[in-house]
């Protein structure tokens, strides 16, 4: 998530600072779930389109070789993955007032705001993408959704580490830098669940649960990161939503809340997503990289047909993106019940 800028100067920017980094440094902190993707830029004017290509592992027989006898050749199995890109843009208008009459720098806050809403947009796009997974996994062992009566639990933990190691997934092993120097830091490997606000309760309460504290080197922590399950390491994202009231065949009655405030329509449960990663799980690309948002400020001051004295300016962001799941059996979408008051819908 890279960024570029048109030059802006004059009074509006007096210390003429760097846009682009500005973008950067607030936005790359914002960042979570899209950190742990793989990830890859379309080069400039070749199309909105790019394709992901892997090959599958070569199968496992433990049979043995027999002398003088060739055994049968294996092919290299390659499965593509076509990724569209999408436009985003967003911006605000600046007066001729602001520019003259405000006593601080408005631009600080104004590419604040417009790095924030590029990074949010970002992690919105990108869970939209994975709860789409089919790999699914019901609290309880139920069969839908609409079954869905019980929270959280260390077994299912256990079932969706069980299902990674069959598949060969490999746990997370690197994510997206924080930092202005793009590019991929190392991590303590681990499989990675995205969990909503509401379900950090939960997941505190659920057996085995070591919160970032007790770590042995508790600063080398993943963004927003609340503590490991057998090893499973928990983060909350405030753009993963819950389906309100989504357990139609279950009454509210029958689930034991730790707290009061729960939210229920008609007396059904609310059912909340979990996302489990491992490496290699999901795709995300933007524009060649180094151009995928890009920041057009226009100086209040010129004036033309529609403001002819010039009393209008504005700040704006655009930027290419887009993300895919790259293989179905290294994400899993857990489906559970939440204990504690839920609190952003769907």
């Amino acid at each position: 998530m890279d960024t570029n800028t048109s030059t802006f100067t004059g009074p509006l920017e007096p210390q003429q600072l760097k846009a682009a980094a500005h973008i950067l440094k607030y936005s790359l902190p914002e960042l979570l779930v899209a950190k742990f993707g793989t990830q890859h830029g379309v080069p400039s004017n070749t199309g909105d389109q790019i394709k992901f290509t892997y090959f599958e592992f070569f199968p496992v027989t433990g049979v043995p070789s027999v002398e003088g006898i060739t055994p049968a050749s294996v092919p290299m199995v390659r499965k593509n993955v076509t990724l569209t890109l999408q436009q985003y843009i967003t911006w605000t208008p600046i007066t001729d007032w602001t520019v003259e009459l405000h006593p601080d720098n408005i631009m600080e806050p104004i590419l604040q705001n417009l790095a924030t809403w590029m990074s949010q947009t970002v992690e919105l796009v990108t869970l939209n993408a994975l709860l789409a997974g089919t790999n699914v996994l019901y609290a309880g062992g139920v069969a839908s959704r609409l079954l869905v009566n019980s929270t959280l639990s260390r077994s299912m933990v256990g079932r969706v580490e069980e299902i990674f190691r069959v598949s060969s997934a490999k746990p997370i092993r690197k994510m997206m830098s924080g930092s202005l120097n793009v590019g991929t830091v190392p991590v303590a490997e681990a499989f990675v669940a995205i969990i909503t606000s509401s379900m950090a309760d939960d997941v505190k309460h659920c057996t085995n649960f070591k919160e970032t504290s007790k770590y042995a080197n508790p600063n080398n922590l993943l963004p927003n990161e609340i503590g490991n399950v057998d090893g499973v390491r928990f983060c909350t994202s405030n753009f993963l939503k819950y389906w309100s009231a989504a357990a139609t065949s279950v009454s509210v009655a029958q689930i034991t809340f730790r707290s009061a405030g729960q939210d229920a329509v008609a007396g059904y449960p609310d059912v909340h997503p979990i996302i489990f990663l491992a490496q290699d799980a999901f795709g995300c690309a933007n524009l060649n990289r180094t151009k995928s948002g890009q920041v057009v400020l226009k100086k209040p001051g010129t004036g033309d047909s529609g403001d002819p004295a010039g009393q209008r300016g504005s700040a704006a962001i655009k930027f290419w993106f887009g993300a895919t799941i790259l293989t179905d059996l290294y994400l899993i979408r857990g489906e559970v019940a939440c204990t504690s008051p839920s609190k952003q819908p769907w």
